[in-house]
């Protein structure tokens, strides 16, 4: 995702993964730049996703925990 922008979990990069418990089967993305998305940025989402056995679903949040994208493992 490094691509796509700097991550920092205090607001002041671009995105977050939010490292709270890997234990489940889904991943928590903080994104702090306004929509639209950087293109390409769901389509490399869905890529990894879909090379990862243990994770099955990326959830994309804005500040407010607000649901701005969810992909799910095909």
């Amino acid at each position: 995702m490094s691509q796509f922008g700097v991550e920092e979990g205090l607001g002041a990069g671009d995105f977050w993964v939010i490292e709270d418990s890997f234990a489940s089967a889904e991943v928590t993305v903080m994104v702090f730049k306004p929509l639209p998305l950087p293109e390409g940025f769901q389509a490399a989402l869905t890529t990894w996703l879909n090379g990862q056995n243990a994770v099955k679903k990326i959830t994309l949040a804005n500040r407010e925990g607000d649901v701005i994208l969810g992909i799910a493992h095909k």
